[in-house]
């Protein structure tokens, strides 16, 4: 799979729910620097909140995870079949960012799939060639060993991407 999107992934119902969900009382965390592999934390721009949801296989969020079901169920996997999932948050900056590139999970990686929950002038970069917009209600799924990276936005308060990492 070199990658796939799909407009329109969500009902306008289902969406609404997700975004009610990620309420003003929806615990973010920060996060000083992208991808652990990143040990510059000088970089401007080089952070972003987040919450794990699912780590491993195993729920960290359970008091969340109702929030993403209409996900969970659109991409028909079960719980178990999540290796990571998490909701990033990247602020606005005065300039777009491009953050590293990495892989997830390699090599033991199976999919990637990329919801992004708000329409944005920031990318996702995959193979350091071909970028994706952050066009809101939008599905990106594309194999988790292939390098890739986010940016940040400049003309919205913030970026919002739902990623999951999911065996085979």
């Amino acid at each position: 799979m070199s990658f796939d999107i799909q407009d329109d992934y969500l009902t306008s119902s289902e969406l609404t729910w997700v975004r009610g969900g990620l309420s003003r009382d929806f615990p973010w965390f920060f996060c000083d620097h992208l991808n652990d592999k990143s040990s510059d934390k000088s970089i401007l721009g080089n952070y972003y909140f987040n919450h794990t949801l699912i780590e491993r296989g195993q729920v960290l969020s359970q008091e969340y995870i109702i929030v993403f079901q209409p996900l969970i169920e659109r991409l028909n996997i079960r719980l178990d079949d999540i290796m990571r999932m998490k909701v990033n948050l990247y602020p606005r900056t005065q300039i777009k960012v491009h953050h590293r590139s990495h892989t997830d999970y390699q090599p033991e990686s199976g999919y990637t799939a990329l919801f992004y929950l708000n329409t944005n002038n920031g990318l996702t970069v995959v193979d350091g060639k071909k970028k994706i917009k952050s066009v809101e209600n939008r599905m990106l799924f594309f194999d988790g060993s292939q390098k890739h990276h986010s940016t940040t936005c400049t003309n919205k308060n913030s970026r919002i991407t739902i990623n999951f990492s999911i065996w085979h």
